[in-house]
């Protein structure tokens, strides 16, 4: 006699105890920062497609918009800081090393 693999969506339940492992296992998969690759399964509890590819390191700042407008600025900026500071090192390298080498204090 065989059985019928019969796949159904569980309800989400919140105050659940013991809590449901494998529905945590998809809410994990489903914030998962990547691209969406199909739209087949979805998180029972907060609706977001499961299936998405992972982003490689190797993208340019112009495509992580799918992410939304924010983090394209946010690396912009990040590397604009860290001009600045090397900059800054850059122009205090005089004043670094007069102080090393100066006798002020005696």
């Amino acid at each position: 006699m065989k059985k019928a693999s019969t796949k159904f969506h569980k309800l989400y339940s919140p105050n659940s105890y013991p809590p449901d492992l494998e529905m945590a296992k998809q809410h994990q998969l489903a914030n998962k920062v990547g691209m969406i690759s199909d739209l087949k399964d979805f998180c029972a509890c907060c609706g977001k497609p499961v299936n998405k590819t992972t982003v490689p390191m190797s993208i340019p700042r112009k495509e992580l918009g799918f992410l939304g407008p924010l983090f394209p600025l946010y690396f912009k900026y990040l590397l604009y800081c860290i001009l600045i500071c090397c900059l800054l090192f850059v122009i205090n390298i005089y004043s670094l090393v007069n102080n090393y080498n100066g006798k002020g204090c005696e």
